[in-house]
């Protein structure tokens, strides 16, 4: 996180739900790299219904778990 916001990038910390900045966004994309197998079961739907709500019509939630 610390490397994407010296390179200009924002960043955030937590659970997307629990970010106030981001409940007034819309995205294309929402990616999570090797975190929802971390997950439990409330926290997931959390996290699909969340997506739901904030991409846009052509939008993809893309996941991707460790090999």
């Amino acid at each position: 996180m610390n490397r994407a916001k010296s390179s200009g990038y924002t960043a955030y910390f937590g659970y997307v739900w629990d970010i106030a900045e981001l409940q007034i966004e819309n995205f294309d994309l929402i990616v999570a790299f090797a975190v929802a197998e971390h997950m439990n079961y409330e926290e997931l739907n959390a996290l699909f219904l969340w997506s739901r709500v904030h991409l846009n019509d052509a939008g993809t939630l893309y996941l991707k778990f460790p090999e």
